[in-house]
């Protein structure tokens, strides 16, 4: 693998409707989503897949917030799609000092948490974007 990267960590595909594509994406993959939560500062709602290696993404903008930005840009511009292809690393700092090395200008990392809609557990992590997603919003 990569010197950097440990993994590929997960898919994002942006939808309109949530609920729809995770009752098509439910029939497609033959499992029901083993996460379906939201994250309140970003403004979206997702379901999570899992697979052996890694896990399928639905992203829904439902609210306000950077992520809802995000999602209403890439439906506007592209329809519904893959948004986003996601690595796990060991290290995020050794990761932004790498690709700035290699010319990417990189904003700061962002905490990220979801809150499963079902029984209300909390997923944190945290985003280093390879693009600065500021940028991109009208």
């Amino acid at each position: 693998m990569s010197e950097i990267f440990t993994q590929l960590d997960h898919l994002i595909v942006a939808v309109e409707d949530l609920k729809i594509a995770e009752n098509n994406y439910k029939k497609l993959f033959g499992m029901d989503p083993v996460w379906s939560g939201t994250h309140k500062e970003l403004g979206t709602s997702n379901s999570l897949f899992n697979f052996k290696n890694t896990y399928f993404e639905l992203l829904a903008a439902t609210g306000e917030g950077l992520g809802a930005d995000l999602v209403n840009h890439y439906l506007t511009q592209d329809g519904e799609g893959l948004i986003g292809i996601v690595f796990a690393t060991d290290d995020m700092n050794k990761v932004k000092l790498s690709l700035e090395q290699k010319g990417f200008s990189l904003p700061d990392s962002l905490d990220g948490e979801g809150i499963n809609n079902s029984d209300h557990k909390i997923r944190k992590w945290k985003n280093l974007f390879t693009f600065n997603p500021e940028n991109m919003l009208p």
